[in-house]
């Protein structure tokens, strides 16, 4: 089943992206963080998937003190005023204002690549079991929209 925007539904997402979309990214940093409503017109399935997964629960993961504590944000929250988005798309697939400004030309990766995990997973970073890329990488796979 093919989930991409195509013929009729891009431009209908083009025009979500121009008229709902492009306003709320014009007003926010050039750096982001970038908040999954503004991802989830083109990619539904995919901040679906995110919102079922452990990073979009990450910053509830922390109690009270943790949550305001800068050195559990780093890993567990994009925005620390929105810790209850945890991390947002951003936080695995980087800087999104140029696919935000031309989703066609320019793609975020389809996955987190492994230094990027590495930012938060190390062996000194506190967890309940060791972290294993492979078995991760499987947990928070987005179902494939773009071919």
């Amino acid at each position: 089943m093919r989930l991409a925007p195509s013929g009729r539904r891009w431009r209908r997402c083009a025009v979500v992206l121009a008229t709902a979309v492009w306003p709320q990214v014009a007003a926010a940093q050039p750096s982001g963080p970038w908040a999954p409503t503004l991802c989830v017109a083109c990619h539904g399935a995919a901040v679906a998937h995110w919102r079922e997964g452990p990073h979009a629960a990450a910053g509830a993961s922390l109690d009270a003190g943790a949550q305001r504590d800068p050195r559990c944000q780093r890993c567990h929250v994009s925005d620390p005023a929105r810790v209850d988005e945890g991390v947002r798309c951003d936080g695995c697939h980087g800087e999104l204002a140029a696919h935000l400004a031309a989703p066609t030309k320019a793609r975020p990766g389809p996955e987190a690549p492994a230094e990027r995990c590495a930012r938060c997973h190390t062996a000194t970073a506190p967890a309940v079991k060791p972290f294993d890329l492979q078995t991760s990488l499987a947990r928070v796979r987005h179902p494939r929209e773009v071919k």
